[in-house]
C-alpha cells in the first residue's frame, strides 16, 4: 500500500482530459461527474482509474457497423 495523500482533483481533471483526446462527443466534464459519484476516502491512485475507466467505457457504444460512438 502507498502513501495517503490528499485526493487532487487537478491531476485527475488532467487524466480525464487526456482520456477524452480525440473521441467525438467526450466531455470530460460529464465523464468526470460520473465517476465522482463513487470516489471514497482511501482510494488508491489505481482505484480512481478504475472508476474513470469504468465510467469511459459505460458510455461507449458500437454501432451496427461495429464503429465506436459515445454515448451523449
Amino acid at each position: 500500500m502507498g502513501n495517503m495523500r490528499i485526493f487532487a482533483l487537478k491531476k485527475t481533471k488532467k487524466m480525464v482530459a487526456l482520456a477524452c483526446e480525440g473521441l467525438d462527443g467526450c466531455d470530460p466534464m460529464e465523464l468526470e461527474m460520473d465517476s465522482k459519484i463513487q470516489f471514497k476516502n482511501g482510494m488508491s491512485t489505481k482505484e480512481i482509474q478504475q472508476v474513470l475507466i469504468r465510467s469511459a467505457i459505460e458510455k461507449v457504444i458500437v454501432n451496427d457497423e461495429g464503429e465506436k460512438t459515445v454515448e451523449v
